[in-house]
């Protein structure tokens, strides 16, 4: 079984890099221009929450990811194994 580490490390080089679909660069945009408008009408210490929020945000969205990448990894592993074992 290959080790979660490694797993990661897989989706760090292989599909992390890959192209995203026009989708999410619409929705970067969209997110972009909203905290930019948001951040116009705020107080000082008000953007740093806000700033925190995002980067909180952005750091769980990737942990999500990473793990979904590994959990889905894992399973397809297991069904190889288990197909090739019966043969």
């Amino acid at each position: 079984m290959l080790s979660k580490e490694l797993i990661r490390d897989l989706y760090n080089n292989y599909v992390e890099s890959g192209e995203m679909p026009r989708k999410c660069y619409l929705l970067n945009d969209r997110i972009d221009k909203t905290i930019t408008e948001l951040k116009r009408k705020m107080k000082k210490r008000n953007k740093k929450k806000l700033d925190l929020l995002c980067e909180d945000h952005i750091e769980l969205n990737l942990i999500e990811t990473e793990e979904a990448f590994i959990r889905g990894f894992s399973f397809a592993t297991q069904l190889l194994s288990e197909a090739f074992s019966q043969k």
